[in-house]
């Protein structure tokens, strides 16, 4: 039987057939196809396929079969150990795609924030600078002012 074991083969485990084992991991491991299609939103047309292909790589296993509330019989299915394995990755994954993507608009903000920051301190450095022509200008006006006194005196 063919087992996805490296990283490249379970580049193959994608589309629905990734879904489903997140379904399955969602479920606590254990779901009927009825569940399945509904969480992931698989057509009834190929989801036996894709279970198939993924009990082919002993990464899940039929159960059995139940019966559900609208009289309908539905296969039930659930994790190995290698599809539980690879269920956990997947979601880690999926988290770690979300993290980057968190961090990039974090990132994307702090540059805005630091843009923000720089165009402040450019205001600042130049209200410093007229606030120092002010103040020699004060200076030179309180020179004249006290020669003017020397003078009357």
């Amino acid at each position: 039987m063919e087992t996805p074991e490296s990283r490249e083969e379970d580049e193959r485990i994608r589309g629905h057939r990734r879904t489903l084992l997140d379904g399955l991991r969602y479920h606590g491991g254990s779901a009927n196809t009825s569940e399945l299609r509904t969480y992931g939103d698989v057509p009834p047309g190929s989801i036996r396929h894709h279970l198939s292909v993924l009990e082919e790589w002993e990464l899940i296993v039929q159960e059995g079969t139940e019966r559900l509330d609208n009289g309908e019989t539905a296969y039930k299915y659930h994790l190995t150990d290698a599809g539980s394995a690879a269920a956990e990755e997947i979601a880690e994954s999926a988290t770690t795609a979300e993290t980057v993507e968190s961090l990039e608009q974090k990132v994307n903000q702090q540059q805005e924030q630091l843009e923000t920051l720089h165009d402040e301190v450019k205001l600042l450095r130049e209200e410093v600078d007229e606030l120092n022509e002010l103040r020699a200008e004060f200076n030179r006006m309180a020179e004249i002012v006290e020669d003017l006194a020397r003078q009357e005196q």
